[in-house]
């Protein structure tokens, strides 16, 4: 029984297998999603349709296990957050959310997620 039990901790895990992810096709994944599997960006953008509320995108992200990194530059002036107010306008005038330090298999799940048009990777750059 114990050889069995060493081969079996053996195995790697898919990273796709997740009991909550209910895959799509897999070319509309890679179709909206613009992140090489593996690069472990800093931040990635994640732009949505124009109908889609902010509320709406902010579900979304939860239910990947994420959620909305909400600066747009690296040199944080404060530790506060910009107000929610100026996060749904900006996000009206944009379309799009940002996340931290996403997984491979939390991008894969976005992606096929209707309201999302795309994933990309967000260069940081200091605040003007």
């Amino acid at each position: 029984m114990f050889p069995l039990f060493a081969l079996s901790a053996c195995q790697q895990p898919s990273p796709l297998a997740s009991s909550s992810m209910t895959p799509a096709l897999p070319s509309l994944s890679l179709h909206r999603n613009h992140v090489t599997p593996g690069t472990n960006p800093l931040f990635v953008r994640v732009t949505f349709t124009e109908t889609t509320t902010y509320e709406q995108a902010i579900a979304s992200l939860q239910a990947v296990g994420q959620r909305e990194y909400p600066w747009t530059c690296d040199d944080l002036r404060t530790p506060v957050p910009p107000l929610l107010a100026e996060r749904r306008a900006a996000f009206a005038r944009s379309h799009f959310l940002l996340i931290d330090y996403p997984s491979d298999a939390q991008m894969y799940q976005l992606a096929t997620f209707p309201q999302v048009t795309s994933i990309d990777a967000y260069p940081s750059y200091m605040c003007p």
